[in-house]
Formats: structure tokens, sequence, C-alpha cells
């Protein structure tokens, strides 16, 4: 029996911890190419019995920016976890009868079902329109309002967060409670040029626990708030300005607004399954008509 190699952190070669930081820290290849590689995979990283782990099988393991530690041991994981694998898929070939291992039908049973489904998401995409009327989302929301019942509550707040010596702040508490327009354009000029962290979007609707994570709270226990309501507070080196403008609490019906998107989609899942229900029924009307299958009875 050929040797088999194993990966561990305690038994990684200098030489292949060196390959996988140049690959994954920065993007090179390595260079020096094992006798066995094959031609574009580069170097051969594990081995068991005849089946081979190469260094462009671990393209992608580590998408986004981690230390040096990190990237290797998420590698040693990879590597070990393949090595198990393929043990005990060989395993499995040599115990397993020939009928056992036979798996043709599901295989194709599972190609069939991809291929439909490619097919059925390209005639979506060049006959089924995506545009959904303002019209049709607003019939789909009155007609079941049982869907829209809150789990969570929901605000439409405005919040800003300012260090404790930003200027002005008794003409920004003023601004932030009122209601006029003007007073609506000085905040925001004043909010892009000096607040750390600001939302002035009057008509967006927030979970609370999503304010929450933004601007400190004495409490998310939602049967605290009211419309209307404004807080104030402050640590060692920024004043939190909160204000609740409208609020729904738990049970109560979501607005439109904050279920428009969830509705079109909705509507678009609709649309697509009865599109192809309707392109099953026709190509079976074409079948008919060009007599392209038959039924033998018995």
């Amino acid at each position: 029996m050929q040797n088999l190699l194993i990966i561990t952190p305690a038994k990684t070669p200098q030489f292949l911890l060196i390959v996988f930081l140049l690959m994954f820290l920065t993007g090179c290849q390595y260079v020096n190419r094992d006798k066995k590689a094959a031609p574009d995979n580069g170097q051969i990283i594990a081995r068991v019995h005849d089946v081979y782990l190469y260094e462009s099988d671990l393209q992608g393991i580590i998408s986004s920016p981690v230390s040096n530690e990190d990237s290797i041991r998420y590698i040693n994981d990879f590597v070990n976890n393949w090595v198990k694998k393929e043990l005990v898929y060989q395993k499995a070939l040599s115990n397993l009868t020939k009928l056992e291992k036979n798996k043709s039908k599901e295989i194709e049973n599972y190609y069939r079902e991809l291929i439909t489904y490619e097919y059925e998401n390209k005639l979506i995409r060049q006959q089924l329109s995506d545009d959904i009327s303002d019209e049709e989302i607003t019939a789909y929301y009155e007609a079941n309002p049982d869907q829209f019942a809150l789990k969570k509550c929901i605000m439409q707040v405005v919040f800003l967060k300012l260090k404790n010596d930003a200027p002005d702040m008794n003409k920004v508490k003023q601004w932030y409670l009122s209601d006029n327009n003007a007073d609506h354009d000085l905040l925001l000029q004043y909010c892009i040029g000096n607040a750390e962290l600001f939302n002035l979007d009057y008509e967006k609707w927030f979970f609370i626990d999503e304010v929450s994570t933004q601007i400190p709270m004495s409490t998310s226990d939602c049967s605290k708030f009211y419309d209307n309501m404004h807080m104030e507070s402050s640590d060692s080196n920024y004043t939190y300005l909160l204000r609740v403008r409208k609020i729904k609490k738990e049970g109560a019906i979501s607005p439109i607004e904050f279920e428009f998107e969830r509705i079109k989609k909705t509507i678009l899942h609709k649309k697509s399954l009865e599109f192809i229900k309707e392109v099953y029924n026709q190509i079976y009307t074409d079948g008919i008509k060009k007599k392209h299958f038959k039924i033998y009875e018995e």
C-alpha cells in the first residue's frame, strides 16, 4: 500500500507553510512544481493511495484577510478533512457490492433535474418580466394582511452620534426634533460635516435591535417606546440623540413600504410558477399535435 500523507499543525513541513502563505496572503503561485504534479494543478499537497490533492484545489478556501496562524489552521483543517473523506470514500468502494455502487439511475435523474431547472430559469429570464407594478403590490398587501403581522417591533427614527465637543450642539438638538423642512436641511448639512453616524431618513423603518446596535438605548423593550419619543445619552467620547417618529409593535400589521421588496419577490415567484406551468402544458400540447410521444395501454 502506498504511503498516506496527512498534514497536521505539528508535522507541517516548513516549505509547505511558505507555499500556503504565498498562495493565500499574496496570491502568488508556487513555482517549483513537484515532478508528479499535473501541468495545471500545481504542487501536490496530499495523497490518498493514487488520488492527489493539488495546490489548485485549495484556491478559494480563504476568501478574506486572516492572520498567518489562522490561514495555516484553515488550510490544515481542509487538507485533513479531504484526507478523511477520501479514505472513507475509498473504503466504501472496496466494501460495497457492484449493485450497491451502481448509482447511474440516481445520477441520471439528478442530471435531468439540473438540466430542466436550467431550462426553466433561462425561459424565465428571457420571457418573464420582473417588473411588478405598485398596484399589484398594493393589491397583494391588502388581500393578505395576515402575512404581515409583525414578529418584532419596528420604528421610524432619527439618530445621531456626535463627538462631545461637536459645535452648535444646542441647535442640533432643536433641528433633530423639528418637522420643519428647513431645519431638516440644516441638520443634514451639519451631519455631513460633523456627525460620526446619523440617519435622517424619516420614512425608513428599522427593527428595534438594528437601532440599538447603532445608538446606545436604556432598554430594548418595545413597550417602553412610543411615537415622537426622544432620548439623549452620552459617554466619555460621544453624545447620542434618538427620536422615535413612529413605532409599530409586535402583532401590528407591518407597513406596506417595509414589506415592499418581500411582496415583490413573492409575486415574482408566483408568476414564475404559473409561467412554468403554462410552459409544461404548452410543450405537452405541442407533443400531442406533433405526435412526439405515445402512451401504451396495458
